[in-house]
């Protein structure tokens, strides 16, 4: 997401093989897990529960500003 550094590519690696190793796959879209800083996954995380929450929220009118408000601004 941000490009940053945040770890070295040996402990990245070393990560990805022993999640491997212990049955974990943290694969999706061609991208991995291990390879997205904490603070964006943090930010993923945000956007992704905004959606979920954005798309429940009933047709009222309050409810419909909320809606427009988290939407907008996720």
């Amino acid at each position: 997401r941000c490009g940053g550094d945040f770890a070295s590519a040996a402990q990245i690696r070393d990560l990805k093989i022993v999640e491997e190793k212990l049955g974990f796959s943290y694969e999706s879209d061609g991208s991995h897990y291990q390879d997205v800083c904490p603070k964006c996954r943090r930010a993923n995380l945000v956007l992704a529960q905004g959606k979920t929450w954005a798309n429940r929220v009933q047709s009222s009118s309050a409810d419909a500003q909320i809606k427009e408000v988290v939407v907008n601004h996720v």
